[in-house]
């Protein structure tokens, strides 16, 4: 993942979310509200991230069915951002949410995944031959009462 352009998209800038990583406290009236837990989700058509990093974003990406191979973190961009994209996409949840996504048949109707990374934060992804590190499972046991 590269930028795109010099400057951001316009709907990615830099954070203005103040996160909790603890719980929050009991309720008091006379306070001010605790900040909120930040969030980096995604869904048919949509990316919303608060307070994440270019890898956050980079590692999300490669969990989408258009992309599916790892996405490394090429930005040059550090610190925290806010992110809210959205898209068309190109495949949609099989009627049973069990197999392969299926070709969404309205694809065209509106941004791909590709164009809206660029029109809306500025960012792109090109292909590129990197050696990443890979985990592989070979053996899962259930732990043993202790």
């Amino acid at each position: 993942m590269v930028r795109s352009r010099g400057d951001l998209g316009p709907k990615l800038h830099g954070t203005t979310a103040v996160c909790r990583t603890t719980p929050p406290p009991p309720p008091n009236p006379d306070a001010p509200p605790p900040p909120h837990r930040c969030i980096l989700t995604s869904g048919p058509g949509y990316f919303v991230a608060e307070h994440v990093t270019m890898g956050d974003v980079a590692r999300l990406l490669a969990f989408f069915p258009v992309v599916e191979r790892p996405v490394l973190d090429a930005t040059g961009l550090t610190g925290d951002f806010d992110l809210n994209m959205t898209f068309t996409p190109a495949y949609v949840a099989p009627p049973n949410l069990v197999g392969k996504p299926l070709a969404n048949a309205d694809a065209a109707s509106g941004p791909s995944l590709f164009t809206a990374l660029d029109e809306q934060l500025g960012l792109k992804l090109v292909r590129d031959r990197r050696s990443v590190e890979i985990v592989e499972i070979t053996s899962v046991k259930k732990p043993s009462r202790n």
